[in-house]
């Protein structure tokens, strides 16, 4: 395995990077795989960063996985009911889960965007018309009880 080449790295940067490996080793990772997913990660970086720049959603972000469901759902609907539905998830949830990878987003997340949901379904109820039944907002509320509202 490779550290560097020997001008640019000195032999007290190579040594430290063999101890790591060797510490990597003895904790059963390999360090060749390590390097591998850290180059990945780096690259996943950079085209997310390239991504945001041309104000596009990041890969594997809540807005990207919603954005890819509505764009296999769009037949599904008239062209009016799509276009709410897009406005609706758009305006109360993207601001909540938006940039979140898909993968981290766990259920105090959620409840946290319904309950700001919730709220602005009472303050502006004329929007969400037929989109939240009031009876059933009760009781999620107290389903997600465990949530601060001030996080």
């Amino acid at each position: 395995m490779a550290f560097g080449a020997y001008p640019a790295t000195s032999l007290q940067t190579a040594r430290q990077k063999a101890e790591e490996a060797r510490e990597n080793i003895t904790h059963g990772l390999d360090p060749a795989e390590l390097r591998k997913e850290e180059k990945q990660l780096n690259k996943q970086k950079q085209i997310n960063a390239d991504r945001a720049k041309n104000g596009l959603p990041v890969l594997n972000s809540f807005t990207d996985i919603t954005a890819q469901w509505l764009a296999s759902t769009e037949h599904l609907t008239s062209t009016t009911t799509h276009q709410k539905k897009k406005r609706r998830i758009e305006r109360f949830t993207f601001f909540v889960l938006g940039s979140m990878p898909i993968d981290k987003i766990k259920s105090p997340d959620i409840c946290f965007g319904l309950i700001l949901s919730f709220s602005f379904y009472f303050l502006y109820d004329d929007i969400f018309c037929g989109f939240i039944n009031p009876d059933n907002a009760d009781s999620l509320l107290k389903s997600c009880h465990m949530i601060d509202i001030l996080r």
